[in-house]
């Protein structure tokens, strides 16, 4: 096999130059699809995560996708996972016995699978990938959304998104930026991918990517908490 990327950071930047390369690459041969998806897998052993490029820094949101993930989300993790799910959604909306978990062996360290139970809404958390335990802080398996509390998102957009997600059918993406000291910590991509059950969306594929700012590690951030027993 060759050499890896280089991945020093750019110090104008603080983003890896491998990465930059790479993503500079994919654009120019992104109508080129085999091109394109081969170039995501191997950016996504470039760095477990990637630092923040402060121009793409804004404020949180969430959107429903239609056709295409929108080009704002920077993350090779997000488009893998949406390209395998829109090949197991050609037929209509899949169900979650059609996922061959070995076909997303690169990300599945990115990778949680929530259930989703009926009104009042609750969101269960079934499998959390290591990588969301390390950012997060906390492992949350076997626990309810509201079970948390999170510095870096807001957990109310977070359920309302799988709301929409659960009442379209579709898939949906979304940005969190964690900032500190009026600076931009900590950015995270989301997909959520909904999987049909009996009578309604029951269950979401949801991948998370990371983009830290030059100056932080994964260290520096806020631990996740569980909410106190009298809040709930």
């Amino acid at each position: 096999m060759g050499k890896d990327p280089d991945r020093s950071p750019d110090r104008s930047t603080g983003r890896s130059t491998g990465w930059d390369a790479l993503d500079a690459f994919r654009q120019q041969n992104r109508q080129q699809s085999k091109v394109s998806d081969a170039i995501d897998e191997a950016a996504l052993f470039v760095s477990p995560y990637q630092r923040l490029d402060r121009s793409t820094a804004t404020e949180d949101f969430f959107e429903l996708i239609n056709r295409e993930l929108s080009p704002r989300f920077q993350s090779p993790r997000l488009r893998l996972l949406f390209s395998y799910w829109q090949d197991l959604a050609q037929d209509g909306l899949p169900a979650y016995d059609d996922v061959d978990p070995a076909a997303l062996h690169v990300v599945l360290p990115n990778i949680m699978v929530v259930e989703l139970s009926g009104e009042p809404l609750r969101v269960f958390y079934r499998l959390v990938g290591k990588e969301v335990i390390r950012f997060t802080g906390l492992d949350f398996v076997g626990h309810y959304l509201d079970e948390l509390q999170m510095d870096q998102f807001n957990l109310e957009a977070i359920k309302e998104a799988y709301r929409a997600v659960r009442e379209s059918g579709l898939a949906g993406a979304g940005m969190a930026l964690s900032i500190v000291d009026g600076e931009p910590r900590l950015k995270t991509e989301y997909l959520i991918c909904p999987f049909r059950g009996p009578t309604a969306v029951d269950r979401c594929l949801v991948i998370e990517d990371y983009f830290l700012n030059s100056t932080a590690e994964v260290d520096d951030l806020s631990a996740a908490k569980w909410r106190a027993v009298a809040e709930l």
